[in-house]
């Protein structure tokens, strides 16, 4: 993955690629290949490649390999003309919520496909004919409102990437040990998933997992408890993964140990962890916290998470295990914790945090200790009931300055909170730029003076100003 980005890192350097705004007036970048050289790659390409608007047909002899269907609204049609080309190697489907005619004969007759797009098609259910192209390498099933995948995907050895990303209808995942070769798998925004696919410990090759849902342990009659390791968090013990990882419905976790063997304390490719105890949904949000180093906003869903101030002790006990054997990396840049039903965070050592965003963690009483952490740049606590006070304990110790590099500071919907002191030296935040403190309506006292936004409290703000910015 370093050696690609070092790639195309090139390739932009020297303007095969440019940049472009995707959303005017939003700062998320994306990328396209510079005009002359798309117009100079489709003279090379000549007539191997063509692009067939709908009802369009193609042009010159059969020796097309690579096609695109440019489709609108409406029924797409795969032109009598292109099943001629049994050799097509690429077939990408390219429009928004069409709905796919005779897609089993599509399947049946390009079986030399290595690449198939069919994202945001109307696509319900694919035939059990997608197990013959042994030779696809690309799969992308994205904003499909698929329900299920046939036993035979499971047939095709030489898939490399299968892009499930917002299939949110998808209620499972069939077995996929037998794609020895898969590397990428993309499920997030998967929410109806009830857990992951079997044999996901035998992917050996695989790098890319966004999205890992935890399944219910199956109880044995014996009051034993049997898991499958398959589709448990040991599934993820030997995966070499990169980039980022969400773990959610971790309240399903009833055998503390399990955690621990996930083994995310040697995944030192891993630069975004998020710990969910209920659902995700904003995984849109997601994403562009990734590539924004977690700026944007993003929606977080508790359903079917086990929280709040009731929780009993040994669930509290429990999910304090289970944190501590989740243990990341040192590597790691971005830490969301959500939903967490325990008492208190562990001591984790992690030097290279820039951003660290913790939700819903209903029952712990005190913050951890973030001060000492020399990079960290953003930070947002969001609905912690049981804090009361921020005091020491949330500057940390062994720093000469506490939070040196915090450039933004969010607290909201701290329901109990009453006061917030400075450190003891009161040598902290000396890059503070932006804090927000919203929705704390028992906060009287504030020791601080950076540029401030306040909402629904009653606050009392002492000016007590290090050196300026």
């Amino acid at each position: 993955m370093d050696i690609g980005e070092d790639y195309f890192a090139d390739l932009l350097w020297m303007s095969f690629f440019q940049e472009v705004e995707l959303c005017e007036g939003v700062s998320i970048t994306g990328y396209k290949m510079n005009d002359v050289i798309h117009d100079l790659a489709r003279y090379v390409a000549g007539k191997e490649y063509v692009i067939l608007e709908q009802g369009a047909p193609p042009n010159g002899p059969a020796q097309i390999r690579h096609s695109s269907v440019v489709y609108t609204y409406g029924e797409i049609t795969i032109l009598e003309a292109l099943y001629e080309e049994k050799h097509l190697r690429t077939l990408l489907l390219i429009g928004e919520s069409g709905s796919l005619r005779s897609i089993g004969k599509m399947f049946s007759t390009f079986v030399y496909l290595r690449s198939l797009d069919l994202s945001s098609c109307t696509v319900y259910k694919l035939p059990e004919s997608l197990g013959i192209m042994i030779c696809l390498r690309c799969l992308d099933l994205s904003y499909t409102p698929i329900r299920l995948l046939p036993e035979s995907t499971s047939k095709l050895c030489a898939l490399q990437t299968l892009n499930l990303f917002g299939c949110h209808n998808l209620r499972s995942l069939p077995f996929l040990g037998g794609m020895t070769d898969l590397r990428h798998l993309n499920i997030t925004g998967c929410q109806s998933l009830d857990g992951m696919c079997p044999g996901i410990v035998r992917l050996h090759q695989l790098q890319t997992l966004p999205l890992f849902v935890v399944s219910w342990e199956i109880v044995h009659a014996l009051s034993a408890t049997k898991i499958n390791l398959d589709m448990s968090l040991r599934a993820l013990q030997h995966l070499n993964l990169y980039g980022k990882l969400n773990i959610i419905q971790l309240g399903r976790v009833r055998n503390a140990s399990i955690a621990h063997y996930a083994g995310l304390k040697t995944k030192e490719n891993l630069e975004l962890l998020g710990l969910y105890w209920g659902l995700y949904q904003g995984f849109e949000g997601l994403d562009d916290s990734f590539t924004k180093l977690h700026k944007a906003q993003h929606k977080l869903d508790i359903s079917g998470s086990n929280i709040g101030p009731e929780q009993h002790e040994s669930d509290c006990r429990v999910a304090e295990e289970i944190l501590e054997g989740l243990q990341p990396h040192n590597n790691l840049k971005i830490l969301v914790i959500h939903g967490y039903p325990g008492i208190k965070f562990p001591r984790w050592a992690l030097p290279n945090i820039v951003s660290c965003h913790l939700a819903y963690c209903r029952n712990c009483e005190h913050l951890p200790a973030l001060g000492s952490l020399l990079l960290l740049k953003t930070v947002s606590l969001h609905r912690m009931d049981a804090v009361r006070c921020i005091g020491t304990e949330f500057y940390g110790d062994g720093a000469d300055i506490r939070f040196p590099s915090l450039e933004e500071l969010s607290i909201s919907d701290f329901a109990n909170l009453e006061e917030w002191s400075s450190a003891n030296d009161g040598n902290a935040f000396p890059r503070l730029k932006k804090l927000t403190v919203k929705s704390c309506p028992k906060l009287a006292h504030i020791t601080l003076c950076q540029s401030l936004n306040i909402w629904s409290c009653g606050i009392v703000i002492q000016h007590q100003c290090p050196q300026q910015i």
